[in-house]
């Protein structure tokens, strides 16, 4: 059988490599593994996109934390100015506001909010009041998805922001 050498010219006198006959066979090999791997990378990205999809326990306790850092800030900017401060909680649009801070909840977080007697309520928006001395109106704010939970509570008396896992 005749073989093209690298340089182009043909040999007519060479034989199979090694004195073995040539496989035919031998770059099927690659081709069958590379449309293999192209189906297992789809079905693994299908997985992953139906895996990711809603909040997850992380999600769930970044939300509480975000939500317990906004409310920690309120006061901090309470005590600092020497002015009340207020942090929103509007449960129609779903977002909680603090001077320029916002943090918008994900539908599928279930809410519930608590507050003090003091707390000024309109409707859907509640406001948590931090006053200058460090005291607040008081208030829960509990994050719920399937069974799994966390409050943040907000002391009348001190104004500290804690988290709390659980119902």
């Amino acid at each position: 059988m005749p073989r093209i050498s690298t340089t182009g010219s043909v040999d007519a006198d060479a034989g199979p490599r090694n004195g073995r006959p040539a496989d035919r066979s031998a770059g099927f090999v690659l081709m069958e593994i590379i449309p293999a791997m192209v189906i297992l990378g789809l079905g693994m990205i299908l997985a992953l996109a139906t895996l990711a999809r809603g909040t997850g326990p992380s999600g769930l306790m970044a939300m509480a934390v975000e939500s317990a850092a906004l409310l920690r800030n309120a006061r901090t900017d309470a005590i600092a100015s020497g002015r009340e401060t207020t942090a929103v909680f509007d449960t129609r649009r779903r977002d909680f506001v603090s001077g320029p801070q916002t943090l918008r909840l994900p539908r599928d977080i279930d809410l519930a909010v608590l507050a003090g007697d003091s707390c000024a309520t309109d409707g859907s928006r509640i406001a948590i009041l931090f006053r200058p001395d460090g005291t607040s109106c008081g208030g829960v704010i509990r994050f719920t998805k399937g069974a799994r939970s966390f409050r943040v509570r907000v002391n009348w008396a001190t104004g500290t922001v804690a988290i709390v896992d659980g119902a």
